[in-house]
């Protein structure tokens, strides 16, 4: 049975001072979030599908184009946990993969429920360690997901 899934993510990345970079559009499935008074440069979107068989396993994505400067981020994502549930446990590293930006490793500090023990909204942590800021297109991580 294919079941019909809406995702939604809210995001905020950081330099390495610490500061807010500004992010033009936050695209969520099935609409997108756009800021008009923010310069057209960071985009972050979901790759996920819009649908999926019940009992299969799958991946999704969360992009990031056109950053300058990233250090760090904090990215959570809304779910259905009628529908799907996280492949693992919460901090197993099996159930997520780091992202990429050009060619740096972005490693994840930390995941889990919010708020704790409670499915359907998992925070992501993320950073870029030992780099003064890291530049370009990518992704921040990969999530492995089950369709019940």
């Amino acid at each position: 049975m294919e079941k019909q899934i809406n995702w939604k993510v809210q995001a905020m990345i950081f330099d390495k001072f610490g500061q807010a970079i500004p992010i033009k559009r936050i695209q969520d499935k099935p609409m997108d979030i756009v800021m008009p008074d923010v310069p057209p440069e960071v985009e972050i979107t979901i790759d996920a599908p819009d649908s999926v068989e019940s009992g299969s396993d799958f991946r999704i994505r969360i992009n990031i184009a056109n950053v300058v400067g990233y250090d760090s981020s904090q990215v959570d994502i809304i779910y259905d946990p009628t529908l799907v549930e996280i492949d693992g446990t919460e901090g197993n590293a099996l159930a997520i993969l780091p992202g990429m930006i050009g060619d740096k490793e972005i490693p994840l500090d930390a995941w889990g429920d919010i708020p704790p023990g409670e499915s359907g909204r998992v925070r992501f942590l993320s950073n870029a360690q030992g780099v003064a800021g890291v530049s370009g297109d990518g992704y921040l991580f990969e999530v492995n997901f089950y369709a019940k």
